[in-house]
Formats: structure tokens, sequence, C-alpha cells
């Protein structure tokens, strides 16, 4: 009985390590190995503990891999068709949905970059792409609308794109890296845990990546750049335009004086 505790936690501690092997992938292929020796020993009667936490791995891997592939297009989609609905365009929408996609990649990336190459880790959580996809997804598209919908309020009342961005910056960008920093500080001292560090380290690089380099930099330049196509098919700011044009031209109407009479 004791021999086979002994098996079972040594069976634990080294499929466990494989849970921080290099690269995600790599990891679900170290215990889908793990998994078919396990089933050669069993059919010879040897090493049934180890049979059972491989296969209980083998399963959660077969969990994750199937959820991404149907939570990360869902909420995709889901984000897309609210920006749509929203601001009542087709371009604006598609490169809002970009940023919060690149802050996605390099949040992640960054947490490779620092947990891997720099402190030398086997790898990272199997559960860090899921989570910082959520939060990230979520966090980047609220810091996106905020700059943006101040943004199209300046060019309902007759601002140029430049100039709409400008204003939209200086009023709503303080809130957005004020709301950044908070978040993510209090996501940073997950960092304290060793089991979290490397999620509390991805959520809290997304919130600022979301915050300083998505809503505060690109979302205000694409703007600009794309000028009034970015609000294609309507048009912010037309009947202020037309007001303008029909002040200007209407012509000045000068009061007259009657002739005095004469005497």
């Amino acid at each position: 009985m004791e021999s086979g505790n002994a098996d079972q936690r040594r069976t634990l501690g080294g499929i466990g390590e494989k849970r921080r092997h290099r690269g995600i992938a790599g990891a679900f292929d170290a215990v889908n190995r793990d998994a078919r020796r396990a089933r050669d020993q069993v059919a010879e009667g040897r090493d049934r503990p180890r049979a059972r936490c491989a296969a209980g791995y083998r399963d959660v891997g077969s969990v994750v891999s199937h959820d991404m592939k149907v939570i990360f297009p869902l909420a995709g989609v889901a984000i897309l068709l609210i920006l749509l609905l929203m601001l009542r365009a087709l371009l604006a929408p598609l490169y809002l949905m970009a940023t919060v996609i690149a802050g996605f990649a390099a949040s992640l990336g960054a947490t490779v970059l620092v947990f891997e190459g720099i402190l030398g880790h086997q790898g990272i959580s199997f559960q860090v792409p899921i989570i910082v996809y959520l939060f990230v997804a979520s966090i980047g598209t609220d810091y996106n609308i905020l700059v943006i919908s101040r943004l199209r309020e300046e060019m309902e009342r007759g601002a140029g794109s430049r100039e709409a961005a400008r204003i939209a910056v200086r009023n709503a960008g303080p809130a957005v890296v004020a709301a950044g920093l908070v978040l993510a500080s209090s996501f940073a001292l997950l960092m304290i845990s060793p089991l979290l560090a490397d999620i509390g380290f991805a959520v809290a690089a997304g919130v600022l990546i979301s915050a300083f380099i998505n809503a505060f930099l690109l979302v205000p330049a694409l703007t600009a750049m794309a000028g009034r196509a970015a609000w294609w098919p309507s048009r912010p700011g037309a009947r202020h335009r037309l007001a303008a044009a029909e002040s200007e031209g209407r012509p000045s109407v000068q009061p007259t004086r009657a002739p005095a009479p004469a005497r």
C-alpha cells in the first residue's frame, strides 16, 4: 500500500511538472505520450496510478483545447456585433477589434518572454491564454469605446477628424489611463503567489497595453487617419456642416429706411 502511494505521488509530481512544459502544445503532447506509455504498462499489469493521472491530464488538455476553439471566436463575434450596433459604422469596429486582438497577442508574448526567456521557467500555465483573452478583450473594448465615443461626439459638433481625436485624447485619455493603472495594479498583486504569477502578469500587461497603447494612441491615430471614412455609412456631423453651409450661402438682408417725405 505504501509503495502504491509513493508511486502515485511520484506520478503526480512528474506529470505536474509537464503542466509548465515549454509551450502549451508541448505540455499536452507530453501528457499524451505519458498516457500512451501508461496504457502499455497497464496492459502488462503495472503502474495503474500513473495511468489514472495521465488520463486525467489528457482529459484536461482536451477540454481546454475545445474551450479555446469555442470561446475565442464566440467572444470575438459578440464584441464585433456590439461595436457595429453602437458605432453604426463598418470600418471603425474592424480596426477596434484588430487592436484588441493585437493587445491579446502582445500580452501573451510578453508573458512568455518574461517567464521563459528572462526568468527561465519551463513554461506558463495552460490557463493563461483563455483568461487573458477574456479580460483583455472585454477591458480593451471598454477603453476603446470610451475614447471613440468621445471622438464621435466632437465630430457630431462639427470638428474634423484630427481635431476630434485631439479633444478625445485630452478629455477621455486621463480617465482611461487612471482606470488602467488601478486595474493593472490589482492584478499585479497576483504575482505574489507562485501559482498565479504568470496569470497576474499577463492580465496586468494586457490591461496596460489596452489602456496606454490601444485606447490612448492607436485608436485616435487610426481614426484621424481614416477620417470620415471610418464612420461610413453614417455621417457624424452632417447636419452641423449642412447648417453651416446654409448660413454661409444665405444672403444677408440689410434693413432699409423708408424715404423721408418731401417738404
